[in-house]
């Protein structure tokens, strides 16, 4: 619907419009229906047989899935996980059917694994620190239930909501609305009470009083910026030298909603800046600060090869290594991931303009690819001698990654898409990759940084940040990566590089009144204190919103 409202290219292209629901009446004949998709389910997968009861409990939860009990869910996609969970706690106890009991078993387990944020919320409640009356009476005051919905995981949470009256002119206040804690649902709800109210009691004289409503002890939401809702007031009035401390506050006050994507992003931003402040205080530059350089100029690499059509593009690209090479660069990264066949195409191309050439390739997929065309893919590359084969899988398949190190002969790096310590304790200690590359923009800035370089080197696998986005980015980069040791002691040791994204981007080439640039095939770490650049402000205001 929103495709033909917006493009008027739509209703030419496609005749015949299908509006298919994501649930269906439930009925004796869909219930049968349901039945043969469970069927059909089990055959698909080759697993063990549902009995009777079991299919009884799978179209129970398809009705609690379409929070609706007339209705069933045909998210085919959840039913058949649960189907395939089932299966194994079925093989688990010896059965040779799925029963009732497996199904609610995988049932179970599912919400085990998501209720963190529940059982918090039953915690608090129980303790005492959210108070909830469940007994007597009280003027302006009622028990709410609110929906919490997480990773597609949602339960119930008891708030109290309070009104207050007074003597006014006839407004009420939503205090929710006013702290920027509200979305729009609520403030529209506010809006359309406060309009029934005015139309009952308001039609003769205006009403003499003003109201307050507010949903008592909640805090949580983050609805827009999250580093002036949510990190501001924990960081105010602190000392910016603390860095280790004002991250950990940070990141557990703001866990329950948080612990990776965008919140982290933000701690990364200011992670990043009370280092520099660290740096200006100490007139030193990070990389002194986090315990010296072991090198004082990186060797970058060329990212780019960015496509235009998609496909088909195989001789610009080999032109665009040409020049790569020219500008000095003996490293490059190859941006993949449009196909197979068209990559390993744009592959051979850049290989046959490179030829004779002193430079060496990284491949870079970024996760477009499943486990069976990501190992077609890599196999297809090992006569290319890459550096390392980046993202071949998406980040949550950690199998995957396994699977590619298992079966492939080039070192795998990855990591740019995972968060913190905790994120890339799974990550490393499951054996992913040969190369962690955690973003400092994206991972919890530079502490988070240090915290995932002790842990790599735990376990033996090196540290090599990717970096892309502004000039920012690419200091607090060079900083850390001056002090990232190498994983495997040599003489000749493969050396940390940097990412040197080539594309025009004017935060990186405008926003510091000194740009870093590439000279005689080297960058030098800055020496200056904190980040060792300076923010031109001119440039921040012309891009201002």
């Amino acid at each position: 619907h929103d495709l033909a409202a917006l493009d008027p290219e739509f209703q030419r292209l496609f005749k015949v419009q299908a509006d298919f629901d994501d649930s269906i009446e439930r009925s004796a004949d869909n219930e049968l229906a349901y039945a043969r998709l469970i069927a059909s389910i089990v055959a698909a997968h080759g697993l063990k047989p549902v009995d009777r009861q079991g299919a009884a409990r799978l179209i129970e939860e398809g009705a609690r899935l379409s929070s609706d009990r007339e209705k069933l869910s045909i998210e085919i996609g959840r039913l058949a996980d649960i189907v395939r969970e089932a299966d194994y706690w079925a093989g688990q106890a010896g059965r040779k059917t799925i029963t009732r009991a497996d199904v609610t078993r995988a049932i179970d387990e599912h919400i085990q694994r998501s209720d963190r944020l529940s059982d918090r919320s039953r915690e608090t409640i129980g303790r005492g620190i959210v108070l909830v009356d469940t007994s007597g009476e009280k003027v302006g005051q009622i028990n709410g239930l609110s929906v919490v919905e997480h990773g597609g995981f949602a339960f119930g949470r008891p708030n109290r909501i309070t009104a207050r009256v007074r003597m006014g002119s006839g407004r009420v206040t939503d205090i929710e609305r006013e702290a920027k804690l509200g979305g729009a649902l609520h403030s529209k709800g506010v809006m359309i009470l406060w309009g029934f109210l005015a139309g009952r009691y308001a039609q003769d004289m205006p009403l003499a009083l003003a109201a307050s409503l507010v949903f008592e002890q909640s805090y949580g939401g983050v609805d827009g910026d999250s580093v002036e809702h949510a990190l501001k007031p924990l960081i105010i009035g602190a000392d910016p030298l603390d860095t280790e401390v004002l991250w950990h506050r940070m990141y557990h006050q703001t866990r329950d909603y948080g612990r990776k994507g965008s919140v982290i992003a933000a701690i990364s931003a200011v992670d990043t800046a009370l280092w520099d402040i660290a740096g200006k205080f100490h007139r030193l530059p990070i990389h002194k600060l986090l315990g010296g350089a072991f090198r004082e100029r990186v060797q970058p690499y060329a990212t780019g090869f960015y496509r235009i059509e998609g496909q088909g593009e195989a001789q610009r690209l080999a032109d665009e290594a040409l020049r790569h090479v020219d500008a000095g660069f003996s490293l490059m990264k190859v941006k993949l991931g449009f196909g197979v066949e068209d990559d390993i195409a744009c592959m051979h191309a850049i290989g046959k303009a490179l030829q004779g050439k002193p430079v060496r390739l990284m491949v870079d997929t970024n996760h477009a690819y499943g486990r069976a065309d990501a190992l077609r893919l890599g196999r297809a590359l090992a006569d290319f001698d890459l550096r390392w084969y980046e993202e071949p899988v998406v980040p949550e398949d950690l199998p995957g990654y396994v699977a590619m190190r298992q079966n492939l002969s080039m070192p795998i790096a990855g990591g740019e898409n995972e968060h913190t310590l905790y994120g890339f304790r799974e990550f490393l200690g499951a054996g992913c990759v040969d190369v962690a590359q955690p973003d400092i923009g994206s991972c919890g800035g530079i502490s988070a940084g240090r915290h995932i370089l002790a842990l790599a080197q735990a376990h033996g696998v090196q540290v090599n940040p990717h970096v892309w986005g502004s000039a920012i980015a690419q200091a607090a980069a060079l900083q850390f990566i001056a002090a990232v040791p190498v994983a495997h002691h040599s003489l000749f040791a493969q050396e940390p590089v940097l990412e040197y994204d080539r594309s025009s981007h004017p935060f990186r080439q405008q926003l510091i009144t000194q740009p870093l640039q590439m000279v005689d095939g080297w960058v030098e770490v800055p020496t200056g204190p904190g980040l060792g650049v300076e923010v031109d402000r001119s440039v921040l205001e012309a891009y201002r919103v």
